[in-house]
């Protein structure tokens, strides 16, 4: 049974809306790191912006959605956890969003990734790859009850991360070791290793 999304205030279909908003500064996103033209053009589009700004501010009034949702989505809509994380919040504008699901004892991401996200010419920015990880190996800890903020975390680069094609991120809890918790994790791109990880996390005491 799927949990509810609502929040007091701020009901399902007003969050549905909200992620189309979202979902529209996305590709706003994708079109602004394309742009050319010339300095009339250029001008005339940043005027349009600013106005677009302007009409969206007096309603930026404080997120409507708690940041953390870890009681409620732990073992449902993984997705719901993070609400405003760049890596997987469905509220972030500079999120993918990476998609998550728990299989098992692991949590799975799926992504492909836009222009929005290039480093080297055609591939994913060695920082993003590094920032997707963080978060998804610190929730597969989470979902264990083993969750703890990140001390180390150490990526392989095996080959570039290409755009425009699904990856999928796998990542498990490796070990325990009182409050030191080790997790692990892979990115596959065509079924091809691409990356890996290794994050040492640290429990909070009680």
């Amino acid at each position: 049974m799927a949990v509810p999304r609502g929040v007091e205030g701020f009901d399902d279909a007003q969050q549905d809306a909200l992620e189309a908003v979202v979902r529209a500064a996305r590709r706003l996103n994708d079109a602004v790191v394309e742009l050319g033209g010339d300095v009339e053009t250029l001008r005339a589009l940043e005027a349009t912006l600013d106005a677009a700004t302007a009409t969206l501010r007096p309603h930026a009034t404080g997120k409507p959605v708690p940041r953390y949702r870890y009681r409620e989505f732990t073992h449902e809509g993984l997705n719901e956890l993070l609400p405003y994380s760049p890596y997987t919040g469905h509220f972030h504008p500079h999120a993918p969003p990476v998609l998550m699901e728990r299989v098992g004892d692991e949590v799975r991401g799926h992504v492909t990734f836009g222009d929005a996200y290039e480093g080297p010419r055609g591939c994913v920015h060695g920082g993003v790859v590094s920032g997707v990880y963080d978060q998804l190996l610190a929730l597969v800890n989470t979902v264990l009850g083993l969750g703890g903020p990140t001390a180390s975390l150490t990526i392989d680069y095996r080959r570039p991360t290409p755009l425009h094609r699904p990856a999928v991120f796998r990542c498990w809890t490796e070990g325990v070791d009182g409050r030191k918790v080790r997790a692990r994790g892979t990115c596959h791109v065509d079924d091809v290793l691409v990356t890996e990880a290794h994050g040492l996390f640290i429990r909070p005491t009680a």
